[in-house]
């Protein structure tokens, strides 16, 4: 939801109109109830997963170079944070697994 409102942004001409700050807070509000809703929907019914992808798309978007561009974004690529943000999540839960796993095994009585 956060690489579609980030190209809500960028492509629709909101934002001439409105000013950059008023723009992207009328699209980030109005995506974030999106997730809202979609909470109905069995495999999206966890809010906070949804605000959490959400918020580590625009960290990614907002702290890396040349990634809030249409071009970026629309890419199959790492370029896109769509593929960079869902790849690093699932290594990054796959990770916790494995340490979860380690430690369990570490702490095990004999």
């Amino acid at each position: 939801m956060a690489t579609v409102a980030a190209l809500v942004i960028l492509a629709v001409p909101g934002a001439d109109a409105l000013g950059l700050p008023l723009w992207a807070g009328i699209v980030v509000g109005v995506t974030a109830g999106l997730i809202c809703i979609a909470a109905n929907i069995k495999v999206f019914s966890v809010i906070p997963a949804g605000f959490y992808g959400y918020a580590c798309t625009f960290a990614f978007l907002l702290q890396t170079p040349d990634k809030l561009t249409v071009a970026a974004l629309t890419s199959i690529s790492m370029n896109s944070a769509l593929i960079a943000v869902a790849l690093s999540m699932v290594i990054g839960a796959v990770f916790g697994f494995l340490s979860g796993k380690l430690g369990a095994a570490l702490t095990k009585k004999a």
